[in-house]
């Protein structure tokens, strides 16, 4: 399947529209992008430091914002 979308962005590159050109270059680099776990182990790793022995009691949607709000600063970097 791989091998399939990658022709395909291929040849959709050579249309002669820029946007064209544009979108399929950031395609080929998405497939390009290996597989990872290191986005997990990061959600893991800033939820065991907001579910500490202090803040047991957090409810569901605490926990989800502060979480939402740390992956997007870490973004910013």
């Amino acid at each position: 399947m791989l091998s399939g979308s990658k022709a395909f962005w291929e040849d959709y590159k050579d249309k002669d529209k820029n946007s064209s050109k544009i979108l399929a270059d950031l395609a080929l680099r998405l497939l390009s992008t290996g597989a990872s776990e290191a986005s997990c182990e990061r959600v893991f790793s800033r939820m065991k430091f907001i579910v500490g022995q202090r803040r047991f009691n957090l409810k569901l949607k605490r926990i989800v914002s502060l979480l939402s709000i740390m992956s997007m600063d870490h973004n910013k970097l």
